[in-house]
């Protein structure tokens, strides 16, 4: 009877991980599904390639809109303490296929 046990516990732990690897290789609706051997393969470092610092005077004039409601006294304090985040043409790339593209975001506090 020991030794049932023993490959129960084999089978427990080579399904676990055959489940895990299974749920990382079948691409589902969401996400991106990795390679069939991407746990044979070194880890790549995802880091941005360039990182642009521009002023708001920089943004070219096709991206300023005028359907956007006024800033507030408040949050063009913000602005001039750079209190806020601000984030100017955000790309994220997978597999050549753009999920944002030329994204400009400003995040206030409160």
């Amino acid at each position: 009877m020991h030794g049932g046990m023993l490959m129960l516990y084999i089978m427990n732990v080579f399904y676990v991980i055959l489940g895990v690897y299974l749920d990382k290789v079948v691409p589902m609706e969401f996400g991106v599904a990795l390679p069939w051997n991407f746990c044979c393969k070194k880890k790549e470092k995802y880091r941005a390639n360039r990182v642009e610092v521009l002023s708001d005077n920089d943004i070219p004039s096709n991206k300023k809109a005028n359907n956007f409601e006024p800033i507030s006294e408040n949050l063009k304090r913000q602005l001039a303490d750079k209190a806020c985040m601000k984030v100017r043409g955000l790309k994220k790339e997978f597999s050549g296929k753009y999920a944002v593209k030329g994204v400009d975001l400003t995040m206030y506090n409160g």
